[in-house]
């Protein structure tokens, strides 16, 4: 997974990931301390690559990961996303889509209302969260294989 911390980078990951039909998405963030949550790792995948961006990096612009989150040309596959759409919707006006949202089809399946991806605790208790970007990384890489393990792809 590629560390991302440049608005050039994110621009270009943003491009690469635009070409294919489905995408994954994850984000993490710090709510606890906040009014409105703070987004400080977006994680995003296609079936050729894993991107990790660290949103708090001095100086990056967000815009291309909000252009990729209003394309309609590419499906996004979130699990849970109604926080993720949120923090979409907080800081760039849009709600992403079009989205299939693996927690959603999950309960239409039977699974019950709330299957968690990951049982590991969240990295987000972590007051320093902004600085775990690796471990993000690490936990973001293997909930994005799995849902790129999705019939979509």
């Amino acid at each position: 997974m590629d560390l991302i911390t440049t608005t050039s980078e994110l621009a270009a990951a943003c491009a690469r990931l635009a070409e294919h039909p489905v995408i994954t998405v994850d984000t993490e963030f710090l709510r606890e301390t906040t009014y409105y949550p703070l987004l400080c790792v977006v994680q995003m995948a296609s079936p050729q690559e894993a991107v990790v961006v660290d949103t708090l990096a001095k100086g990056i612009d967000l815009r291309p990961f909000f252009e990729l989150m209003g394309n309609e040309k590419v499906l996004k596959v979130f699990h849970a996303a109604r926080q993720d759409i949120e923090i979409v919707w907080h800081q760039a006006g849009i709600v992403p889509h079009p989205i299939f949202d693996t927690q959603v089809a999950a309960m239409v399946l039977g699974y019950g209302d709330s299957i968690a991806y990951d049982h590991r605790p969240s990295a987000r208790q972590d007051p320093s969260f902004h600085r775990l970007v690796a471990a993000a990384a690490d936990r973001g890489t293997d909930a994005l294989r799995g849902l790129r393990r999705h019939p979509f792809a």
